[in-house]
């Protein structure tokens, strides 16, 4: 009877064990899933991009972007343009990224078949097809603080492709994650571009 007992605690420690190195820290419509609009963020996102320019845009259908989504109906097109202003998105998680702990998450990106807008820099109709940097960060809009949790090669290839990455906060506790497009080579030589994401998943808690 004894020996059972210990099986059965032995079994449970095995199984809480593992539960917690598989804890997940689930976002919010990780798909974008909305109705279709230029300048409008999707349910469960917050704007987070250069404070004098428009919001995002949930695609397909707007400015000649009609890349079929990587999972469900619609993704976001993020834009960096010609004047050094970008766009970005994020969200509150359910529990903060923790300083010193590391986390793993996926996301699908790519580069337009077609993308054109106005230029901020002429007023005339641009092609937008230069590609840009995808980053993710720790962000905590109260305390004015955030961090570069990781950042992609240049995203130049119209088929998605599912990135992955690791994030280390190292300088503080983060209530919330954001999304940016960014210039290849910084705001040295600002020009138009822009990049479509999908499909991201929960972040997965690696370790302490």
């Amino acid at each position: 009877m004894k020996s059972h007992l210990w099986l059965v605690f032995i079994l449970f420690f095995l199984v809480s064990d593992k539960s917690r190195g598989q804890h997940l820290i689930k976002l919010a419509n990780p798909s974008f899933e909305d109705e279709p609009r230029s300048s409008t963020m999707p349910t469960g996102w917050y704007y987070y991009g250069h404070p004098d320019e428009s919001p995002p845009d949930i695609q397909p259908g707007f400015f000649e972007v009609t890349n079929r989504a990587s999972d469900g109906k619609t993704y976001l097109g993020l834009v960096v343009r010609d004047n050094s202003t970008w766009e970005g998105i994020g969200q509150d998680l359910p529990q903060p990224l923790k300083k010193g702990y590391l986390y793993e998450m996926s996301v699908a990106l790519a580069l337009p078949n077609e993308m054109f807008s106005i230029s901020r820099m002429t007023g005339r109709e641009a092609p937008f097809h230069h590609p840009v940097l995808f980053r993710i960060w720790g962000v905590d809009v109260e305390k004015n603080k955030e961090e570069i949790l990781a950042e992609t090669p240049p995203i130049n290839h119209t088929d998605w492709k599912t990135y992955h990455f690791s994030l280390l906060p190292r300088k503080h506790d983060y209530p919330a994650i954001a999304f940016t497009a960014w210039y290849v080579d910084g705001e040295k030589k600002p020009y138009n571009g822009y990049i479509l994401i999908d499909n991201c998943s929960a972040l997965k808690v690696i370790t302490p």
